[in-house]
């Protein structure tokens, strides 16, 4: 065996090595102790972070269930009592049936830690109310975190719920969420510079069957009056947005008008097209024409690009227009006369359809008459059953809408100018901008005017007559918020 052998000076830097390897072992333990110490409290303070959140976040979640559920159960009540002529849904009744239903998902009212807050109801009585929103709070004790914050904790939350009717009772409405809603724009029916209106109103919205509550305006943005509007309306005005410049004394309204509701649904959505159904027919032959009186006879049928110089011959010439009997599919083809034109008939039964970006204009201030009638009103049927059998109701159907109910673009139905309009039907057009523009006209309409947005403007005197229904469905209730 062999040894090493270390002088003086190699001997002490051995011992002095050493010494430093001892020196850094005596310190390690205390610096991991600290390492570990600090980390641990990092870890705890987490830990009681996270308990501590889920648990406020568990609260919220159950505040929220309880605010639905007495949002529901007072929004039902409303519904009981729509159509009623007994007694209202009072304020107390509302706080009572909340504060009930609240308690049942364990939000029980004590006026301190817990707190189901009066609902608001609107409109207010003495009107039927339409919408609630309540409101639960609760005061909470955290865990851990108490030591670092003392502070309130809380939970808080919102429901509202709407009343929907689903009969069809509304006279007029305008579906689009970015458009303009309704916008009465200063109609009178004494003409430029004569706002009298005193021996006939300017609008008037009523209903066949007055115990159906029938005749409101809709609108899923704002109802804006400009200028000097006038008229009546047997139901409500009824704005997801705001009600803008209503005036006093001269716009009378049966019912209520509010703004900030629930929005208007379409109650015609899932009524399959003529397109769809194959009941559009084949192309149409040419139009019957009479130079010497300028009358033009249009037949049923497909009207397309590829026919329309054909099917349409002369209608731009045309002083009288005459619609056979039937459904008139307009793809991707307008109706839009000349602006002489002085007659326009269907007044035999008519369906006039138009999708692909087609529409119905008809601007003339030589106009006299302009008459279109449903199947229903002429006395026949297009012998659909189901949802087609609407069919029988709708005197002008413009579709831009796809399978999803979406708006794929919003065009324009105008009808401006002087005369008599008699629409015996619906205007069922909910992603278009109904226009119409009088000037010391008289309009008639037997039917709903559905758009996207609606705009009656000018010296106009406007009738609406809604049908009674053929069934009174139940109104319904949703969460709107």
């Amino acid at each position: 065996m062999g040894y090493w052998r270390f002088g003086q000076g190699q001997a002490w830097k051995a011992d002095e090595m050493a010494t430093r390897r001892a020196l850094r072992l005596g310190r390690a333990p205390g610096q991991v102790m600290v390492l570990f110490a600090l980390v641990i409290t990092i870890l705890i303070g987490f830990a009681a972070l996270a308990i501590d959140a889920t648990y406020l976040l568990s609260e919220r979640r159950a505040a929220q269930n309880a605010a639905d559920a007495a949002a529901m159960a007072v929004g039902k009540a409303l519904a009981r009592n729509l159509h009623s002529s007994g007694s209202l849904v009072t304020q107390a009744d509302a706080e009572v049936i909340a504060e009930r239903f609240a308690e049942l998902n364990g939000f029980s009212e004590d006026g301190s830690t817990t707190v189901v807050q009066p609902p608001i109801l609107k409109p207010s009585p003495p009107f039927h109310p339409r919408q609630v929103t309540v409101t639960v709070t609760r005061q909470l004790e955290p865990f851990f975190l108490r030591a670092l914050y003392t502070g309130p904790w809380s939970v808080s939350a919102t429901a509202t719920a709407t009343v929907i009717d689903t009969g069809e009772h509304f006279g007029l409405l305008a579906l689009g969420r970015d458009g303009d809603g309704v916008v009465f724009g200063g109609l009178s029916a004494g003409g430029s510079g004569n706002t009298s209106c005193t021996k006939v109103t300017c609008i008037t919205i009523v209903c066949e069957d007055p115990s159906q509550a029938c005749g409101s305006v809709g609108s899923n943005t704002d109802i804006t009056f400009n200028g000097n509007t006038q008229g009546s309306v047997d139901g409500n005005l009824e704005a997801a947005g705001s009600i803008v410049k209503q005036p006093e004394g001269t716009f009378k309204v049966s019912g209520f008008a509010a703004g900030g509701m629930g929005g208007v649904t379409d109650p015609l959505w899932g009524t399959p097209s003529p397109l769809a159904m194959g009941a559009c027919g084949s192309d149409p032959p040419a139009p019957g024409w009479q130079e010497t009186t300028r009358a033009l006879t249009l037949h049923p049928g497909h009207y397309t690009q590829a026919n329309k110089s054909t099917a349409l011959a002369n209608l731009k010439q045309a002083d009288t227009i005459t619609f056979e009997r039937g459904i008139y599919c307009f793809d991707g083809v307008s109706f839009d006369p000349s602006n002489s034109v002085q007659v326009i008939d269907g007044g035999s039964g008519v369906l006039l359809y138009f999708t692909g970006g087609g529409t119905f204009s008809v601007a003339s201030n030589t106009i006299k008459t302009l008459t279109i009638r449903d199947a229903r009103a002429a006395g026949t049927s297009w012998g659909q059953t189901g949802d087609a059998a609407r069919w029988d109701e709708i005197a002008i159907w413009i579709d831009n809408m796809n399978a999803a109910g979406e708006c794929y673009s919003v065009n324009v139905l105008k009808v401006s100018g002087t005369g008599t309009w008699t629409i015996e039907g619906t205007i069922y057009a909910p992603c278009t901008s109904i226009q119409f523009n009088g000037n010391k006209s008289t309009a008639t309409l037997s039917g709903m005017l559905i758009g996207y947005e609606v705009k009656l403007q000018g010296s106009i005197d406007l009738k609406i007559t809604v049908p009674p229904s053929d069934e009174l469905k139940p109104p319904m209730v949703y969460l709107t918020k």
